[in-house]
This record gives structure tokens, sequence and C-alpha cells, in this order.
């Protein structure tokens, strides 16, 4: 399978299934045997394919710009 027929018809399950995604840009397969498919707004979804015609979507966080600082606090010894 072509990589533009997999992201179209990625895209077309994604918007299916209810969700808003602008265009599949890139899908990577799991480990899992599931792929996981980033959309050009962000968005992030895992696609299972259960049969022709049939996919489970899943949103999923993707993009996390990290902890920009930890608190630390000493409780006083027991």
């Amino acid at each position: 399978m072509s990589q533009t027929f997999r992201n179209s018809t990625f895209l077309i399950a994604i918007r299916r299934a209810g969700y808003y995604c602008e265009d599949v840009v890139s899908a990577t397969e799991s480990a899992d045997g599931g792929w996981v498919a980033s959309c050009g707004n962000k968005g992030g979804y895992m696609v299972g394919v259960r049969d022709v015609d049939q996919f489970d979507i899943h949103p999923i966080a993707q993009y996390f710009d990290g902890i920009d600082r930890v608190v630390r606090r000493d409780l006083p010894p027991k």
C-alpha cells in the first residue's frame, strides 16, 4: 500500500469516527500492530485495522512540551 493511499484511508477513518484532522501527514506502525497517525493540526490518533473498511480510532496525546520546574518539598522527619 502506498503512503498516500494509507494516509488518505486513515484520514477518512478518523473523520468518519467524528474527529477533526486536517490531513494525515505521517503514520507509523506501532509495536502492537496498530498505527499512530499524526495530523497536520498536531492531533494524533491510534488507528487499529480490524477488517476492510473497519477501524478502531482513539485520540492520543502526542505532543508534550515538558515540565518547566519541579517543586521539591522536604517533609519533616518522622
